[in-house]
């Protein structure tokens, strides 16, 4: 039995292991920046009284964490996805890169 080498499957690995190095640089970076911001954040949000604006600014803020842990542990754990799911961490991480941080 011989064994052919596919150079598209060592791009296609590539570019796999690129985008979950890529999903935990963000996930980092987004941890580091929930932590610096957590004392404003209690003080300027939390004490506040409900408002749409405070409740929009948390679930993004939360929801952005718990999808990024999310999207790092089946990146991670070699979770079976399929392409689409790979794509749509891409996308996501790439908005990422074109948003500002609070």
């Amino acid at each position: 039995m011989s064994l052919n080498w596919d150079p598209s499957l060592a791009k296609t690995r590539y570019q796999v292991d690129a985008a979950t190095i890529y999903q935990i640089v963000w996930t980092a970076l987004l941890f580091w920046d929930w932590f610096i911001t957590l004392p404003l954040e209690v003080r300027a949000i939390w004490r506040a009284k409900t408002t749409v604006l405070k409740v929009t600014f948390l679930f993004q803020r939360y929801g952005t964490l718990l999808f990024m842990l999310i999207a790092s542990y089946l990146l991670l754990h070699d979770v079976p996805m399929s392409e689409s799911i790979y794509l749509f961490i891409l996308l996501d991480c790439n908005s990422l890169t074109n948003s500002s941080f609070i």
